[in-house]
């Protein structure tokens, strides 16, 4: 057997079910509307009076005794992997593991920082690149994560429906 049929063997399928597949693909494309009216909105999201709100809740917290490194910054690149990670997830769904989702995230986040550098009120942030692209590879190894359970437990039914 050959060492690219070894891997193709060992990587667990994609999900197959039509209403599944069909469902993931609308949460994927509403994600991907959402981000992208995020990151190409003409102000950043927090230069608003939410980002106001949380500076000064910070301010707050941090005289009650909230770690320092708890910031308006540590927020900001926490959230940006969280946004990030649904699309890793679904695109892992739906394709099956592909390595090349690991470093995805960085290309496409390298690109919109590119684009922000560009925009009036916008600055490309390579901490986004950073940020972005590791929420993306997380998601899709929380999906890589998904589908191997699932494939080893249709292999132990499988398995377990021939003994029978």
């Amino acid at each position: 057997m050959s060492t690219k049929a070894i891997k193709a063997a060992a990587r667990p399928a994609p999900i197959t079910g039509r209403w599944a597949r069909g469902t993931l693909w609308a949460l994927l494309t509403l994600w991907a509307l959402t981000v992208t009216a995020i990151v190409f909105a003409p102000v950043r999201v927090d230069d608003n009076a939410a980002g106001g709100a949380l500076d000064a809740w910070l301010a707050q917290a941090h005289s009650n005794g909230l770690p320092e490194w708890i910031n308006h910054s540590s927020i900001e690149q926490t959230a940006n992997m969280v946004m990030f990670m649904p699309g890793g997830f679904a695109l892992c769904l739906l394709l099956g593991w592909r390595f090349w989702m690991l470093y995805a995230g960085f290309i496409v986040s390298a690109a919109i920082e590119i684009i922000q550098f560009f925009m009036p009120e916008r600055v490309g942030d390579w901490h986004d690149v950073l940020t972005n692209g590791t929420g993306l590879a997380l998601g899709a190894l929380a999906g890589w994560a998904v589908l191997t359970v699932r494939s080893r437990r249709l292999s132990t039914r499988a398995t377990s429906s021939a003994a029978a």
